[in-house]
C-alpha cells in the first residue's frame, strides 16, 4: 500500500497541472477550472481578428450592413441635396440602403425606406418593372414578417417556434406583422401571379396566423402534401431553451463532444459575424439533460467569427480539440485566420494557432482531420475559397507530432485553386489510406486518391485519373 502511495505521489510531482488534477480526482475526470486565466496566445488571436475586422472596408463586404448604412445614408443625403443628381443612381442608393437596414434588423426603418424608394421612383418617373416592384414589395412583406418574428418567436420562444410547418405554439399570438405581410403579398400576387417568392411567403404568413391551408387563396396555395415526407419520422420540438441552450446568434458551426471525458456530451457553437454578439460559446453537460454555459471559464471570451467548427484530437492526449473556420463568403474581405483551439483537458481551451504553425490568412469554412500519411497523428486539409482575381490555394498541414504542423499541399499535389465549400475524407477504395473529396461552388467536384504509403512498410503506387474528376496525391 505504501509503495502504491509513493508511486502516486511521484506521478503527481512530475505531472503537469492538468495531469495532477486528473490523477488526484477519484474518477479521473477533471472538473471545470474556474481559475483559468486566458493565455496570451488566445488574447493575440482576439486582437488580430478585431484589427482585421476594424480595418476592413465595409463597402467591399455585402453582409456588413451596420458599416454600410451610415455610408449609404450620407450618399443619399448628398444626392437629395443636389439638383443635378442622377435619379437612377440615387434610386439605386436608396434601395441599397433599404436592403442593408433590413439585413441589419432595423425592420421599421427598412419599411419606411422602401416606401421612400417607391415614392421617389414615382416622382422621378423611373420605370418600375416587375422585377423591381416585386423586389420592393416582397421586401416590405419581409419587414412585416420579421417584426412578427421579433414580437413572437424571439419574445415568446417555445418548443414549436419557427419549426416548419408552423403550428401549435409556433402560431403568432401578436398577429399585426403577419397580417400586414399577407396583405402586401396578396396585392403583389394579384398583379404578378407568377411571383414564386411572394407565393411562398404568403403561405408562410398564413401558417404563422394559424390559417394554413384553409385561408390561403386556392390559386396560390402550396398544398400540404408537397411538404409530406415519404417516411414520417415524427416532429422534433425545440428544447434548447428549456435545457439552457437558448442563444440568438447568426449561423455558425456546432460540435457535440465529451470535451472533459466525464461521459456526457457537451456543446460548442459559433456565430458567423465578427461583433461581440458573435461569441464562440461552449456549454457543459450537467449530466441530467441540461447544460451550463462555460464560455468565460473556458477561456473563449472574445473569440468570434466562425462559420464552422471541426473537432479532432491532434495531440493524441485523448481530449478533442477544435478548428474554428473563418472568412467564408466574404471574398477579398475574408482573409481571416482560422483558429486551432487546444483542449487542455479541464474544460478550458487555448488558441495555439500561431505556435502550431497554422497562422494563415485565407477565407474558408471547411476542413477535415485525417491521418493522410499513416503516422498516427491527425493532419489537416483546409478547403480555401478562391474567387475571381484571387489565387487562394487549398492547404494541407502535416502533423509533426510535437504540436506543430508543416504546410505541404503543393508537395502532394492538392493545392487546389477553387471556391471550396466542403471537404470530406474516407477510404473509398479500401486500400487502408484515407482519400479526399472536395466540393466547390459552381459544381466542381474533385476526388483525390491517396496512393500511399499506408504505413512504414508501404510504397506509393502509380495512378491515372482525369483531372476534372480525380487527381492523385503523391506522398
Amino acid at each position: 500500500m505504501l509503495l502504491i502511495l509513493c508511486i502516486a505521489l511521484g506521478n503527481l510531482a512530475g505531472a503537469t497541472e492538468s495531469e495532477r488534477r486528473r490523477l488526484a480526482s477519484p474518477t479521473g475526470v477533471l472538473p471545470p477550472n474556474d481559475s483559468f486565466v486566458q493565455p496570451e496566445s488566445t488574447r493575440r488571436m482576439i486582437a488580430l481578428i478585431r484589427r482585421i475586422y476594424d480595418e476592413a472596408d465595409p463597402r467591399r463586404n455585402p453582409y456588413r450592413s451596420s458599416g454600410q448604412i451610415p455610408l449609404l445614408q450620407a450618399l443619399e443625403k448628398e444626392g437629395d441635396e443636389k439638383q443635378s443628381a442622377d435619379p437612377m443612381q440615387l434610386s439605386d442608393i436608396k434601395l441599397h440602403l433599404a436592403v442593408h437596414l433590413l439585413q441589419a434588423g432595423r425592420t421599421e426603418e427598412a419599411h419606411r425606406q422602401y416606401e421612400r424608394v417607391e415614392r421617389f421612383v414615382q416622382e422621378k418617373n423611373i420605370p418600375l418593372d416587375s422585377r423591381l416592384e416585386g423586389t420592393i414589395r416582397n421586401s416590405k412583406a419581409l419587414c412585416h414578417l420579421r417584426a412578427g418574428e421579433r414580437a413572437n418567436c424571439l419574445a415568446n420562444h417555445n418548443a414549436d417556434s419557427c419549426l416548419f410547418p408552423i403550428q401549435g405554439g409556433g402560431v403568432h399570438q401578436l398577429q399585426d406583422g403577419s397580417r400586414a405581410a399577407a396583405a402586401e403579398l396578396t396585392a403583389l400576387l394579384t398583379k404578378f401571379p407568377g411571383d414564386l417568392r411572394a407565393r411562398w411567403l404568403l403561405n408562410i404568413a398564413h401558417m404563422t396566423l394559424g390559417e394554413y391551408p384553409d385561408k390561403v387563396p386556392a390559386r396560390w396555395l402550396i398544398p400540404p402534401d408537397r411538404f409530406a415526407a415519404e417516411d414520417d419520422i415524427g416532429r422534433f420540438p425545440d428544447v434548447a431553451g428549456a435545457l439552457g441552450l437558448a442563444v440568438n446568434d447568426l449561423a455558425g458551426g456546432a460540435v457535440m463532444e465529451d470535451f472533459d471525458r466525464d461521459g456526457f456530451l457537451d456543446l460548442m457553437v459559433s456565430s458567423w459575424g465578427f461583433d461581440e454578439r458573435d461569441q464562440l460559446r461552449v456549454f457543459r453537460s450537467n449530466g441530467d439533460g441540461t447544460f451550463t454555459e462555460r464560455t468565460e471559464q473556458a477561456g473563449l471570451t472574445g473569440l468570434v467569427g466562425a462559420l464552422n467548427l471541426i473537432h479532432g484530437d491532434y495531440d493524441n492526449d485523448g481530449f478533442a480539440d477544435v478548428l474554428a473556420m473563418r472568412g467564408a463568403w466574404l471574398f477579398t474581405e475574408g482573409h481571416f485566420p482560422f483558429s486551432l483551439l487546444r483542449n487542455n483537458g479541464d474544460f478550458t481551451f487555448t488558441d495555439v494557432t500561431e505556435e502550431a504553425g497554422l497562422l494563415h490568412f485565407k477565407p474558408t469554412q471547411t476542413a477535415v482531420w485525417f491521418d493522410y500519411n499513416g503516422d498516427g497523428w491527425l493532419d489537416i486539409f483546409v478547403g480555401i475559397e478562391s474567387a475571381a482575381r484571387e489565387t487562394n490555394r487549398c492547404e494541407l498541414y502535416r502533423n509533426n507530432g510535437d504540436g506543430t504542423f508543416t504546410e505541404c499541399a503543393a508537395e502532394h499535389g492538392v493545392d487546389v485553386l477553387s471556391y471550396v465549400k466542403s471537404v470530406a475524407s474516407g477510404d473509398f477504395n479500401n486500400d487502408g489510406r484515407p482519400d479526399l473529396f472536395l466540393s466547390g461552388l459552381g459544381g466542381q467536384r474533385i476526388l483525390f486518391r491517396n496512393d500511399g504509403p499506408a504505413g512504414a512498410d508501404s510504397s506509393p503506387r502509380a495512378a491515372s485519373f482525369e483531372a476534372r474528376s480525380a487527381v492523385r496525391i503523391r506522398l
